[in-house]
C-alpha cells in the first residue's frame, strides 16, 4: 500500500473517534474546525503508525478492553495519542 493510501486509511480510521472526542470537549466551533485542518494535515503514516503501535503497547488493558467490545476504552488511547502530539508541538516550538 502506498504512503499516500496508508494516510487516507488510517485518517478515515482515527478520525470519527477523534472528531467524537474533540466535540465534546471544544466548546469554540472554530478551535474545532482548526483541530480538524489540522488532523486533515498527517503526512507520514509510518510515524503516525509507530506512535499508535506505542499506546497499545504502553496500554495493553485499555487495548484489550476495546477489542474485547468496550468501545470507550478507544478514548482513552486516543487521548494517549494525542498527548504525544502536545509534547511534539511543544519541542518544536522551543
Amino acid at each position: 500500500m502506498s504512503k499516500t493510501k496508508q494516510t487516507d486509511h488510517l485518517k478515515e480510521l482515527l478520525k470519527p473517534d477523534i472528531v467524537i472526542d474533540l466535540e465534546k470537549r471544544v466548546t469554540n466551533p472554530f478551535d474545532l474546525l482548526q483541530l480538524q485542518e489540522q488532523l486533515n494535515q498527517i503526512s507520514d503514516a509510518s510515524a503516525i503508525e509507530s506512535i499508535v503501535d506505542q499506546a497499545i503497547e504502553e496500554n495493553p488493558g485499555p487495548a484489550q478492553d476495546y477489542r474485547d467490545g468496550k468501545q470507550k476504552a478507544i478514548g482513552f488511547l486516543v487521548g494517549q495519542v494525542k498527548m504525544v502530539n502536545q509534547l511534539l508541538r511543544q519541542k518544536l516550538d522551543e
